[in-house]
């Protein structure tokens, strides 16, 4: 993971549905099913926050070092590394502010809302949220999936390439009327297409290379080719909460001062979803398009 120059502030997401699926705006505390009312077809959702680098496994448990070059690159062999798992505990110096992570990657309060221009976001976090739910109605008489079938990621302006950025999809059947508070069920993380920016010990490279829950090193697992987040059982309505969790994967080598030095507010992800027979729709991981929306080879 690299060091505190490697920043974006700010991501907006915008959401789409295809015919037969709905969608409403929540909250990851939220733990009720939304009234049909405020289903719509899109949603657009801007999060803003000073987004470090971080590394993860399974987008729930997240390490971080300041064990990095001065570029922001980081230091080989990666096993020589210090890991800090990231928690939510208020530190006590200072004791009113945020996360011993912010304190370690350097951000003040006063800074972070110069930033965010939000008091409520005074931190830096490993991670941003985007929270809704869906309302599926499969009228056939067999079964149907909710696929994921774009994921573009677009930076509105010149920035050199990053394959940096992951998104995790944690999908929860909420039609009973109740939802947890936070990320929940199924779950699924995409990366940058040919996001193969790993190395291990420092001698040969290896795909991928992130942190495990235990601070090890651990071959990551990411979505490929066409996926399904849920299936819907025929003539069924469902209701289903659903957390897009982005993070930056520090382990990646395009992680570093080169590509994020004074990038801010620009980025911005768009999701289609749809409700196919099977699993036809297909997404290749998360795509790289320019300010006019052309893809950007990988």
């Amino acid at each position: 993971s690299m060091n505190n120059k490697v920043t974006v502030v700010g991501m907006e997401v915008k959401t789409k549905v295809s015919s037969n699926l709905l969608i409403a705006p929540d909250e990851l505390a939220s733990t009720a099913k939304l009234d049909d009312s405020l289903f719509t077809t899109s949603l657009t959702q801007v999060v803003k926050g000073i987004l470090e680098p971080v590394s993860t496994a399974d987008a729930k448990n997240f390490f971080y070092t300041i064990d990095a070059k001065a570029d922001g690159s980081k230091n080989q062999p990666v096993s020589s590394e210090a890991f800090i798992q990231y928690t939510t505990s208020a530190s006590t110096t200072p004791a009113t502010f945020g996360d011993y992570f912010s304190e370690v990657y350097g951000v003040t309060k006063s800074e972070a809302i110069a930033v965010t221009g939000e008091d409520s976001k005074d931190k830096a976090v490993p991670y941003v949220d985007y929270v809704f739910q869906l309302k599926a109605t499969n009228a056939l008489g067999e079964a149907q999936s909710i696929v994921v079938e774009q994921l573009n990621l677009r930076y509105n302006g010149s920035v050199p390439k990053s394959k940096a950025h992951r998104v995790a999809f944690f999908v929860e059947d909420i039609t009973s009327g109740t939802a947890t508070s936070g990320p929940a069920g199924s779950s699924a993380t995409y990366t940058v297409a040919s996001s193969s920016n790993y190395t291990d010990t420092g001698s040969s490279a290896t795909p991928g290379k992130v942190v495990n829950g235990t601070a090890s090193y651990v071959d990551a697992t990411y979505v490929t080719g066409k996926q399904a987040i849920v299936e819907v059982a025929a003539n069924q309505t469902k209701y289903y909460k659903v957390v897009v969790r982005m993070w930056l994967e520090g382990q990646d080598t395009t992680c570093n001062n080169e590509t994020f030095m004074e990038l801010t507010d620009k980025w911005e992800l768009g999701i289609k979803l749809s409700l196919v027979k099977g699993t036809d729709a297909a997404v290749i991981n998360i795509n790289e398009i320019d300010s006019s929306g052309n893809l950007i080879n990988p």
